[in-house]
């Protein structure tokens, strides 16, 4: 008879995913139609989760996926807001100093024809962002599956213990 040692649990990498039904949130039970799957986990995991918490620092962080590992680190979520609207900035100065400059001087080449989408590829391909939780937060969604195996074990135990005497003495 072959005994665990440890619980099956689901690892701390969740994806964010759109439910087709409403369900009520972890944190604030409001009714949401986003739901954190675990991703490649031994254990099936998903809850509901409002989109705001999804930006909080104290419930998650999100994930870099590396395209080399699959694995990735986890990053500030304020960092990569600055660095996209940094981005952005970048790209409306240089899509103003574009137009400035075609207007004094004509472009004598045509633009190169868009390269065609693949048929089969969803319109917005972009891959479903990953999340590590807060450590609380991961406590929170891990603890039934180790209450639950410390039930398991104690029900193993109390069948191996022997049998408490049923008559009276006289």
């Amino acid at each position: 008879m072959s005994v665990q040692n440890r619980p099956a649990l689901p690892a701390n990498r969740y994806r964010c995913r759109t439910a087709v039904k409403d369900g009520p949130c972890f944190v604030c039970s409001q009714l949401t139609r986003t739901v954190f799957v675990a991703d490649q986990s031994p254990v099936a995991d998903w809850f509901y989760v409002c989109a705001a918490h999804t930006r909080s620092p104290s419930f998650c962080s999100v994930i870099e996926d590396s395209p080399a590992e699959g694995k990735g680190e986890v990053k500030s979520e304020v960092k990569s807001d600055a660095k996209d609207k940094a981005k952005d900035k970048a790209k409306v100065e240089a899509k103003a100093e574009g137009k400035a400059e075609s207007d004094s001087k004509p472009d004598p080449k045509p633009d190169p024809a868009p390269e065609p989408v693949a048929a089969d590829a969803p319109p917005n391909a972009r891959p479903h962002i990953a999340y590590a939780l807060h450590r609380d937060v991961f406590y929170l969604r891990i603890r039934p599956f180790i209450q639950q195996f410390e039930k398991q074990q104690s029900d193993r135990l109390v069948q191996r213990l022997p049998k408490a005497p049923n008559h009276l003495p006289k």
